[in-house]
């Protein structure tokens, strides 16, 4: 069976939607699978992405974009859809919505009468839709409106974004398939002390860690807001902001930050990968994800994955934090985070810790990617072969 995750960028500029497609084409490939990826990354994207995903270089596949690189439309894409040699294709996977390639991979099942699934995650969460809400028409009016008719299957990555997918209107099936987290995370280990030398960090501060997009989404000034009304309990603690800008938000949460009067127990780092990003999880005794909507919530995988407790809201899907001891889950206002921030920051490290060695043993598992390559291909062979449709897949 031939497969091909179809995504506008693969790279680090996928703010996390890349590493969902690369990871899981790495899965499936050490199983043996012929899979591969379509983007629009330049070369030196490409390169990178190869490296962080540990993938071959034959199987990322990049076209030259059409227009404003935002957009996601490739001439070169849409030619190599209609193609021949592309009714060898099995299963067109994508990753994201609202781009030119929801154009691709409609025509290419129009062309061919093959199976798609789109996993949008979280592009349909109502936050979300409000975004860019003329863009959105446009696109659904132009060719997301066939892709979306079109598709065999869609993927959930939370019961959440289920929800979501049916108050929007979908009516095909739905796979309801989380992300994983690697084998080489899991095995990895990183040095705090390193990290906050690179960063400046005091060492006698303990470290509560954001990472992700500087982004209105992730509901950072009222993250701010909430650790300015914890007072004395930030005492002893500095609040990491790792992450890349976006939209101009960072200038207002400066901003913010210093009305607040708490920039000397705030401090930004910037975006950071690698080796670096590893450290930044070694070095925090907690993490911390306020957003308004999530899709799923990666990061918050990849920090229980490093043995460290999280403190997230109702608008991402997990519950299981507070259920499981390792973790808090609250809604996303002021009053909502100020109260999970005061459980964090009153509990001492051993209890952190533990909660953090509960919330490891959640992620290794429950959120492996052989986990997830298995029951994807599952999909993948009932959308191809028929039959009965796996338990995870919700025909209503």
């Amino acid at each position: 069976m031939r497969i091909v995750h179809a995504i506008a960028f693969a790279g680090r500029r996928s703010y996390g939607l890349g590493a969902v497609a690369g990871n899981l084409l790495a899965e499936q490939l050490k199983a043996g699978l012929d899979a591969s990826i379509w983007c629009l990354d330049s070369v030196a994207e490409a390169v990178e992405a190869r490296r962080d995903y540990s993938l071959p270089p034959d199987v990322l596949r990049c076209f030259q974009s059409s227009g404003p690189r935002s957009l996601g439309f490739s001439i070169g894409m849409e030619r190599a859809a209609r193609n021949p040699a592309s009714a060898d294709i099995d299963i067109f996977h994508q990753h994201g919505i609202w781009t030119g390639v929801s154009h691709v991979v409609s025509r290419w099942a129009r062309r061919h009468h093959r199976p798609t699934i789109i996993a949008p995650h979280g592009a349909l969460a109502p936050w979300a839709l409000q975004r860019s809400r003329w863009k959105k028409r446009l696109a659904m009016a132009g060719y997301e409106r066939t892709n979306f008719r079109n598709a065999s299957c869609f993927q959930a990555t939370s019961s959440l974004e289920y929800l979501h997918f049916r108050e929007y209107g979908i009516r095909c099936p739905i796979a309801c398939i989380p992300n994983g987290v690697r084998d080489e995370w899991l095995a990895s280990s990183g040095d705090g002390s390193r990290f906050r030398a690179n960063h400046q960090l005091p060492s006698d501060r303990r470290l509560l860690l954001y990472m992700g997009r500087i982004t209105p989404v992730k509901n950072l000034i009222a993250l701010m807001e909430a650790w300015a009304m914890a007072g004395s309990l930030t005492r002893d603690w500095i609040l990491v902001l790792a992450g890349a800008p976006e939209f101009g938000y960072e200038v207002e949460l400066r901003d913010r930050i210093q009305q607040l009067g708490i920039g000397t127990a705030v401090r930004a780092v910037g975006s950071i990968h690698g080796q670096d990003k590893r450290d930044a999880y070694a070095a925090a005794e907690a993490f911390v994800l306020p957003s308004l909507s999530e899709g799923f919530g990666m990061v918050i995988l990849e920090a229980i994955a490093t043995g460290i407790p999280a403190l997230t809201t109702t608008g991402a899907a997990w519950e299981r934090l507070p259920a499981e001891g390792c973790g808090w889950r609250v809604p996303p206002d002021v009053a909502g985070l100020t109260h999970g921030l005061g459980e964090l920051l009153a509990a001492s490290s051993d209890e952190l810790a533990a909660m953090g060695c509960r919330a490891r043993r959640i992620a290794e598992r429950d959120f492996a990617w052989c986990t997830v390559r298995e029951q994807t291909s599952k999909v993948y062979h009932w959308l191809r072969h028929g039959g009965t449709p796996p338990a995870y897949v919700l025909l209503d």
